[in-house]
């Protein structure tokens, strides 16, 4: 059981760090330039919320992101992540987990506040991740997965977005 719900919690990791899809921020409206131009100023300053729920024999996460959007680039997300499981045991295997993988990226490439708790058999991760202060390049030399949603050394928000997508989250 603990085998399959590590597949679980990795998948949720990995969307802070992998990535898949090649999709940019844009307009398709036909409209004048004035018209676009206000549209992408819109979509700019908005905020794409994400939420993922799943329960595997006894084990429920429930996850939430919000990802920062400046122009078409992801400056930060903030996630919450809750895990409520049947023991205290499992409770600190994920605590663990959590702390030992954020810890672990952001020794490697900068950007992490953590903040992992446990109460009972419920832990909750509260971590958000700044890409504006992660080393990007080194990510992308160490796992080329995320060529795909980098673009000039940023995290495309749409990419990021179609990430958490691919996972099963809905987005809006």
């Amino acid at each position: 059981m603990k085998r399959v719900l590590l597949c679980g919690l990795l998948t949720t990791i990995i969307l802070f760090t992998g990535g898949c899809g090649d999709e940019d921020v844009t307009n398709n409206k036909k409209a004048d330039d004035n018209k676009k131009e206000n549209v992408v100023k819109e979509e700019s300053s908005k905020n794409i919320h994400c939420t993922l729920s799943t329960e595997n024999n006894g084990v429920s996460l429930n996850s939430e992101y919000t990802i920062h959007v400046n122009g078409k680039y992801a400056d930060k997300v903030e996630t919450l992540e809750t895990v409520n499981v049947s023991s205290d045991e499992l409770a600190n295997f994920y605590k663990s987990y959590f702390e030992n993988t954020y810890n672990a990226m952001n020794d490697s490439y900068g950007g992490y506040d953590i903040n992992v708790s446990i109460d009972g058999t419920k832990v909750t991760s509260d971590t958000t991740i700044d890409y504006t202060k992660m080393n990007i390049e080194q990510l992308a030399k160490d796992d080329s997965s995320i060529n795909s949603i980098v673009e000039n050394g940023k995290i495309k928000a749409d990419g990021l977005r179609s990430v958490y997508e691919t996972m099963g989250a809905t987005c809006k």
